[in-house]
């Protein structure tokens, strides 16, 4: 059984986290009405740096729709499975380890699934790109909903970038801090809040630690402060109308054939793309 949630922790997630989280970042999802309880679904979005208030405002907003039935899992990337303490926390909220494996177990226990394809790529995108949904051309979602007859339903997310706002996505920085290239994460940012937090901690125990302690926090924190909101900017998610992918499929190709043709594969990529990247400008324009 794939599903380690527990109904008691998201209760208590949205009793108190929720309300910090809607007075800094607005946290407002619409269309959550076009999604039926008795169809599966993959949900597919874009996102940013805010990923962690992208996804607790997503979890409130398919709780109240579905009050814990049925479960959507979160495909989430398996770096933070690493760590215990977040490990547990994921696991709680129902995130499971980005897999073709997790995703096709979710599926079979009955489960509807949300990815964000764009990964760390997207998510660490500079702020002069902030606007762009930009999936890298992955197309293993596309697969995925194919083999399990699910329809694809955009996700467009605004506002998550301006909680942080990046200055450089980079690969060489994934080798600088070490960690995230031994956890096989490829791109990592210099943001703002890695500025500002790992200054404060450098000038503050600089008074009454030695300059080795002082340096390794200061790397700690510039490391993981990218997590960390640092402004508190609107944050607004738009469900689409779900999308059939057989419905494109003109020339009555088996499924088999359909996920081994890259014509196909590309159109449906296009096809979500835009709907996503036109959500995402309405709301911008609202947010501005």
């Amino acid at each position: 059984m794939i599903n380690k949630r527990s109904a008691a922790f998201i209760s208590k997630s949205r009793k108190y986290l929720l309300p910090i989280l809607k007075s800094l970042f607005g946290c407002q999802v619409v269309g959550m009405d076009k999604l039926q309880p008795q169809q599966q679904y993959l949900l597919v979005g874009n996102h940013g740096v805010g990923v962690i208030i992208e996804g607790f405002m997503l979890l409130d907003a398919w709780e109240a729709r579905f009050k814990g039935h049925p479960i959507c899992n979160v495909l989430a990337h398996r770096f933070f499975f690493s760590f215990p303490l977040i490990s547990m926390m994921m696991n709680k909220v129902g995130c499971i380890p980005a897999s073709y494996e997790a995703s096709q177990k979710a599926f079979l226990e009955g489960h509807s699934v949300l990815v964000f394809p764009g990964g760390n790529y997207e998510a660490m995108r500079t702020y002069s790109e902030r606007e762009i949904c930009d999936f890298d051309q992955k197309k293993g979602w596309i697969k995925v909903a194919l083999k399990n007859q699910v329809p694809i339903v955009p996700l467009s997310i605004a506002g998550s970038h301006f909680v942080n706002p990046n200055f450089v996505r980079s690969r060489v920085m994934s080798y600088v801090m070490i960690l995230p290239i031994l956890f096989k994460v490829k791109w990592f940012p210099i943001s703002l809040s890695q500025v500002v937090y790992a200054s404060l901690v450098a000038f503050v125990t600089s008074f009454f630690l030695p300059i080795w302690a002082v340096i390794l926090l200061t790397y700690f924190t510039f490391g993981l402060g990218y997590l960390v909101p640092i402004w508190p900017a609107h944050v607004h998610a738009q469900i689409h109308e779900p999308i059939d992918l057989m419905s494109l499929n003109t020339e009555n190709k088996s499924v088999d054939e359909l996920i081994l043709d890259s014509v196909f594969l590309q159109t449906c990529y296009d096809l979500v793309l835009a709907t996503i990247q036109i959500n995402m400008d309405r709301m911008n324009n609202v947010i501005r």
